[in-house]
């Protein structure tokens, strides 16, 4: 039986009548809105293998892949050519000179072995130049009296290229101890300690993620470095991100091919006695060259279509947006696993486009997640000013950026003061079905409304949504640190801001006219 606060919603918004027909299947996509759906997307999207899902990075390539294979799993057609659910966009960033990098080992009684670029070895940034020397291992190339721990002691480093450990070592007697890490980590830091003792060039092991295989997966170059919040994270003396040393990261697969040693095993053997450790180094000369070019490197919004049922609106489209990118690593190889920033949003809309896929309002539906987000919302701004459908036809925006941390019953919703319509599609989606959430504020925090996804489409006209966990990012103390993990989110709370964007949805999907700003 339709209920009263349904019609209400209905009336006013105009409504077809016919919507009484249709309310089992929106009933089974409210169903379809799980926690369990939820917690599955932000533990894998938040996963260290991901490593802080930097635009551009091998693990925003791995979350885009995720992304794409559930939205196509929940019925949804690529939006982009020929199908694809790829919409891809350029950055200007500097990027390996493939002419230019490159590193060879010159083992004694064997041939000359070439490595390959982004597979065994990706220059560090701003550490450029050629180096030749006698290979040596340094452990992770501290050395802190403070600590009584020195991993140079003893080395003759002159000459040579020294082969170290990404961070420091965990063990509850050294440095701040295993949860936190020290400027000893900085691997600028390092460098600039090596060439003062006289090396020549270096090779730095990225250590992988625990839950990653050591010996797979793609060796994505660290086109930029993450930089926390100021004002939640006690912040470090950094080094300068540059370098006199040439310097490249190699994987630990390499490392055990030059080394004949498991490396990590190394590593564990340090942290478990506390202690530096030595190790025989085979013979090996080595010849390395890094060197950067200024390019324009793709990346990718991921956009999935839900086609409308009425063939009189269906070449409109209401965007249901999030981004799926984040920060990052730092230089101390700390990642910013954006849990909440914004694996909670990202979520949140895959779980409404699922929905809205088994309900099939009147309107279509664009689910998008976009990419670049942190730099300067680059991704939804690229969408805009290309769509993969007319411009014109795009009738709303719902974007959902930290719906994750704070009271699992409050999420504050911007934008409805700057169109009515909108404003009444949220009052009436809100009596549609319990969503759970007790508080929906809105006209708060309007200081975020030019910072996030939405914004890019609200200047060009279209009426757009901001749904938020809270009124002040500041009510977040682990807002972009690397702090940020699964831990801090409430599934439960991302469960249900998804329920209420698929109920505005529907509510906006369904009526007879498209909602107007009424407010600039």
């Amino acid at each position: 039986m339709l209920r009263r606060s349904l019609w209400l919603g209905l009336a006013t918004l105009a409504l077809i009548p016919a919507a009484r027909a249709n309310e089992p299947r929106f009933e089974a996509g409210f169903a379809s809105i799980t926690a369990a759906e939820v917690e599955r997307d932000v533990r894998t999207l938040a996963a260290p293998e991901m490593e802080g899902r930097d635009s551009p990075s091998a693990g925003l390539n791995l979350a885009a892949t995720y992304i794409e294979e559930r939205m196509r799993a929940a019925g949804l057609v690529g939006a982009g050519p020929e199908g694809s659910f790829r919409l891809p966009f350029l950055l200007d960033r500097q990027e390996p000179d493939p002419k230019l990098c490159r590193l060879e080992a010159d083992l004694v009684g064997a041939e000359t072995r070439e490595f390959e670029l982004g597979e065994d070895f990706v220059p560090l940034p701003g550490c450029e130049g050629v180096a030749e020397g006698e290979l040596v291992f340094a452990g992770f190339a501290i050395a802190s009296r403070k600590d009584r721990y020195d991993d140079l002691s003893g080395l003759a480093l002159k000459g040579k290229v020294v082969l170290f450990l990404q961070g420091e070592p965990e063990h509850p007697k050294l440095f701040d101890g295993p949860e936190e890490v020290t400027g000893f980590a900085d691997v600028y830091g390092k460098l600039d300690d090596l060439a003062d003792a006289g090396a020549v060039g270096a090779l730095m092991v990225r250590r992988p993620a625990e839950t990653a295989d050591a010996g797979s997966g793609e060796l994505g170059f660290r086109y930029t470095w993450a930089r926390w919040n100021a004002a939640t994270t006690a912040p470090m003396k950094a080094r300068s991100r540059e370098a006199e040393l040439p310097a490249l990261e190699i994987s630990a697969e390499l490392a055990l091919r030059l080394l004949g040693q498991d490396v990590l095993a190394v590593a564990q053997a340090i942290e478990r006695a506390g202690k530096p450790q030595r190790i025989e180094v085979p013979p090996v000369r080595l010849t390395l060259s890094s060197a950067s070019r200024r390019a324009r490197v793709p990346v990718a919004n991921i956009v999935g279509k839900i086609p409308g049922t009425d063939p009189e609106l269906a070449d409109e489209y209401i965007v249901l947006g999030a981004h799926y990118d984040h920060i990052g690593v730092d230089v101390y190889g700390r990642i910013g696993f954006g849990a909440d920033d914004n694996a909670s949003g990202t979520s949140a809309m895959i779980e409404a486009a699922e929905a809205l896929g088994l309900a099939r309002p009147r309107r279509s539906v664009l689910a998008c997640a976009f990419a670049a987000e942190e730099d300067g919302l680059l991704g939804s701004t690229a969408f805009v000013r290309e769509p993969p459908v007319d411009r014109e036809k795009l009738v709303c925006m719902l974007n959902l950026d930290m719906v994750g941390h704070g009271d699992p019953a409050s999420v504050v919703v911007l934008g409805p003061k700057y169109s009515s319509d909108l404003s009444k599609a949220l009052k009436a989606a809100k009596k549609l079905e319990d969503t759970g959430l007790k508080r929906v504020l809105t006209n708060k925090a309007e200081h975020l409304w030019e910072r996030s996804d939405h914004y890019p489409f609200f200047r060009r006209g279209i009426p757009s949504l901001f749904f938020f966990e809270s009124p002040s990012e500041a009510d977040n103390p682990h807002y972009h640190t690397y702090r940020d993990t699964v831990d801090i989110v409430s599934f439960e709370k991302v469960t249900r801001t998804a329920r209420l964007v698929f109920s505005t949805a529907w509510i906006v999907g369904n009526a007879e006219d498209a909602p107007a700003v009424s407010r600039r």
